[in-house]
């Protein structure tokens, strides 16, 4: 096993202060599209091919892939604020044919073709640092070689995979296999021998056992196996023509099959068949089979996943022939009534894999490679983002600054407006400002004594979404604040000081610009201006998501005087849910209560 480098997760203080068969449709809805990593821009071999992608706790991707140009495994992974790349295995052509899934703690596995030595590889980032595998393949004999392999993970995280075994002698024998880990070894087992059988994936059940979709070559019929507990049964989905090649499965609630896969046949002997998306679904006592898009044109590679209710999200690539050849990277959404059939990248696929998540909001996530050599990202369909969150006011001598958090769903597409809304009377807020992507904003030169009203709402690639709920603000003089060391203030208005009542709030706002989201929250060391220890005051604890900034308080009951306080983050380093460890450079400042 050979090991590489990981990375580290840093809080960073930021600022502390006071306070039927169904019709099917065709729309052009938007979707965020990303490169990921670039190959030489010219076509030639390069990056991204055999992509698969997954989604970890956060809604993150991360996508297994092949550099071409390299021979090598590729990782990458969206931290939430950029995407970072590794390359996993350099030990001659390796990374074709990859599949990914992602742990109950985050981790990527990842299962993929050795090239040179005709093996089956598996390779787990732990503790910061890669561990490979081999699986099967050559050990096996001299004339095996490894295609292919589909991976999924148990409810220990223990890693499933299917794959092909191509055994030359005479002729040529096709095994479809599989492979398990014990927690000790890897326990292999041929699941169909008979005739050209290849394609195949892989999901796991409640009980943790696999179902496996695949293609019977010899035939041209989908096949199905699935494993009982004690063997495997094995059915013929679908054998209405050349049926079942690219195919993907997934499993519903009930733990029934959902299989995508490409009808090859040109019209002809089987009316009603030619190259198509076709999908078959198990009901319980039978299987129900419909072509989801069809014509003369050929569908390349599918993908399928299934959102929380249960809808099927397909992705394909749709290859068209008009002198020049153009791979449309394409989608088709099951509303619940009919089939959305969503155009994700006309024109810019390769045809050499696809790949499909789903997040928790129901967004699919899609990779794949274009035809410059580069491997892309898509999010969609992009829609409008959802209100901001935990807007808050704190209010100064003729000023209020509004905080909040971004919002919930960003509607799959970055934010990269808020809009800030005031008004004098309850809604009737009316727009004063359009800030870039930041979580405040300081109002000026209001009157004391007058209460104001303000919502904030996001906007995305989309447009704005709605409003966020209404909050009330009304600046006054009554507790005034001298900061030292911070010049004319307002000018510099990083401390805001609550007017109400005996306490104060001390807050602060926090940063994640590590790689993982992690707990924190903010310790306050108060002194007087002698030195003299007084308290020492906690916020409450939240989680940060990566890239997000986060404001905290903590309520602390002070009498006029002058003090002094240190703030320091504190964060649950070792995840026991305790903030024990503290973040170097506090920051410090001093101000004065006055009646």
């Amino acid at each position: 096993m050979r090991r590489a480098a990981g990375a580290l997760i840093v809080v960073s203080l930021l600022g502390i202060g006071l306070l039927s068969v169904p019709s099917c449709r065709a729309t052009a809805m938007p979707w965020y599209i990303q490169v990921v990593d670039q190959g030489d821009m010219t076509g030639k071999p390069s990056v991204g091919d055999y992509s698969s992608i997954a989604l970890d706790s956060s809604g993150y991707a991360h996508i297994s892939y092949y550099d071409e140009t390299n021979g090598d495994l590729k990782y990458a992974r969206w931290n939430g604020i950029a995407w970072e790349r590794q390359t996993v295995d350099s030990g001659g052509d390796v990374g074709t044919v990859t599949s990914i899934a992602i742990d109950s703690h985050d981790h990527p596995h990842i299962s993929y073709c050795d090239e040179t030595n005709g093996d089956l590889k598996y390779a787990t980032l732990a503790d910061g640092a890669w561990e490979i595998q081999t699986v099967d393949g050559a050990g096996s004999g001299p004339n095996v070689i490894i295609y292919g392999s589909s991976l999924a993970l148990d409810s220990s995280d223990r890693p499933h995979i299917s794959y092909l075994e191509v055994v030359s002698s005479v002729g040529y024998d096709f095994n479809l296999k599989y492979a398990h880990w014990t927690g000790t070894s890897w326990a292999i087992a041929t699941v169909d021998s008979e005739g050209t059988v290849s394609g195949g994936s892989i999901a796991l059940d409640g009980n943790d056992f696999p179902h496996i979709s695949y293609y019977d070559g010899s035939n041209g019929d989908l096949k199905y196996a699935e494993w009982t507990g004690a063997s495997w049964t094995i059915v013929t989905v679908d054998q209405m023509g050349d049926v079942g090649a690219s195919n993907s499965i997934a499993l519903d609630s009930s733990g029934f099959p959902h299989i995508s896969y490409v009808d090859v046949t040109y019209p002809g002997p089987y009316p009603g068949t030619n190259h198509g998306l076709k999908l078959a679904k198990y009901t319980g006592s039978s299987w129900s089979i419909e072509t989801i898009d069809s014509g003369q044109q050929m569908i390349t590679a599918t993908s399928i996943a299934l959102d929380a209710d249960g809808n099927d999200h397909i992705s394909y690539i749709h290859q068209s022939y008009d002198g020049i050849y153009h791979n449309d990277i394409m989608c088709a959404l099951w509303t619940g009534g009919s089939w959305d059939i969503q155009a994700v990248d006309p024109g810019d696929g390769t045809g050499i894999g696809i790949s499909i998540a789903v997040d928790s909001f129901g967004r699919s996530h899609i990779s794949y490679s274009n035809i410059l050599g580069e491997l892309k990202y898509a999010r969609g369909p992009v829609t409008l983002p959802s209100e901001p969150d935990n807007l808050q006011a704190a209010e100064g001598h003729t000023l209020a600054t509004l905080t909040w958090s971004a919002p919930y769903d960003d509607g799959g597409s970055p934010i990269t407006n808020y809009k800030v809304y005031r008004a004098t009377a309850p809604g009737q807020e009316t727009l004063i400002i359009t800030l870039g992507s930041v979580l405040e904003y300081t109002d000026y030169l209001l009157e004391d004594g007058q209460t104001y009203y303000y919502q904030v709402s996001a906007v995305n690639g989309v447009g704005e979404g709605t409003k966020s709920s209404e909050i009330a603000a009304t600046p006054g003089p009554h507790r005034m604040a001298a900061f030292a060391g911070h010049g004319a203030w307002p000018e510099h208005h990083n401390f805001v000081m609550s007017e109400h009542g005996p306490d104060i709030a001390l807050y602060g706002k926090m940063e994640n610009v590590g790689t993982m989201p992690v707990k924190a929250g903010i310790a306050f060391y108060v002194s007087d201006d002698s030195g003299n220890f007084i308290e020492l005051v906690y916020s409450e604890a939240v989680t940060i998501p990566v890239g997000e900034k986060v404001v905290v308080t903590g309520t602390w009951a002070v009498s006029p005087g002058s003090f002094n306080v240190l703030a320091s983050c504190i964060f649950d380093s070792d995840g026991n849910g305790s903030l024990e460890s503290s973040i170097s450079k506090p920051k410090e400042f001093s101000f004065k209560v006055v009646p």
